[in-house]
């Protein structure tokens, strides 16, 4: 990776507890896996629910245009531009381009 990157985390500890927020350390790429930077991530209350329900078969495309922050190994298939699918609740538009 060219750039230090800072992994700014949000957890909650248990139902009821509050939100907190910080950094966390960003965990090793293992093969096949590949690191995403986003500029901006929405916390939205209704899709722990979703998690539980049959919603989450729904697929939302993942499009070329995210700068990628690397690829752990095994993944040489991958190319800038590549159209990928995600399963996912949400049917926002992410564009990876890989580093």
């Amino acid at each position: 990776m060219s750039e230090a990157m800072i992994n700014q985390a949000a957890w909650q500890h248990a139902p009821g507890h509050p939100l907190r927020t910080g950094v966390a350390d960003l965990p090793q790429l293992a093969t096949n896996e590949i690191r995403i930077r986003n500029a901006a991530i929405a916390i939205n209350p209704s899709t722990g629910s979703c998690r539980k329900s049959l919603c989450c078969s729904r697929r939302a495309h993942i499009r070329p245009r995210s700068p990628g922050k690397g690829r752990g190994q095994g993944l040489e298939m991958l190319q800038p531009a590549l159209e990928v699918l995600k399963a996912g609740v949400s049917a926002a538009k992410v564009v990876v381009t890989l580093a």
